[in-house]
């Protein structure tokens, strides 16, 4: 006789019983497992994105940041602000006063959108300026050019500027002429980034 024919039928069904159970934990646990791996994924997919977020986070404030320390050299060079037009004069002046130049002469045009002819808006507006300057020496260019640019009324761009030496030197050997155009941006202008 074998020893299941020892045991009582109840521990029998006992033992049954308890198999199934196991069987039935294993299965749950087998599920549970599934369950709580999708749920890991799903977390990991989710750090992902928002650490992908905050590095983007990070790139736009870094690029305001820039934009803002641009925005205020702008204010300090007097770039943001409405047209100086008699500042403007007047830096010439005093500019062609420090460097080498005789005498200066200056013609500003009427302010305009650089983009206007392309049928583009643009918040930067420009105003043209000719210059003719009498100059001891050619240097005497480059010193006017840089003390204009050293004074904080505004930011301007050298467009093209032609020398010719005098026939008849005297008080100056040389003849510059120039045109540049001041640039700005309407103080209402807000600050994209």
């Amino acid at each position: 006789m074998s020893w299941l024919d020892r045991l009582p039928l109840w521990h029998g069904a006992a033992f049954a019983l308890v198999a199934v159970g196991c069987a039935g934990a294993i299965f749950q646990s087998h599920r549970w497992a599934q369950r709580e791996e999708a749920r890991l994924i799903a977390a990991r997919g989710e750090r992902s994105t928002l650490q992908q977020q905050s590095l983007q986070a990070e790139a736009q404030a870094k690029r305001s940041a820039q934009a803002r320390a641009h925005y205020a050299i702008l204010v300090g060079k007097g770039a943001i602000s409405p047209g100086r037009r008699i500042e403007w004069m007047e830096a010439v002046q005093a500019a062609s006063r420090r460097a080498s130049v005789r005498t200066v002469e200056y013609e500003l045009g009427p302010e305009m959108s650089p983009q206007a002819a392309q049928g583009q808006a643009t918040a930067v507006r420009l105003s043209p300026m000719k210059l003719r300057l009498r100059l001891a020496h050619e240097g005497g260019l480059l010193e006017f050019l840089r003390a204009l640019e050293s004074q904080p009324i505004g930011v301007f761009r050298l467009d093209a500027c032609v020398i010719r030496r005098l026939p008849q030197p005297g008080d100056a050997a040389l003849e510059a002429h120039c045109t540049l155009s001041w640039l700005t941006v309407p103080a209402s202008t807000e600050l994209k980034s």
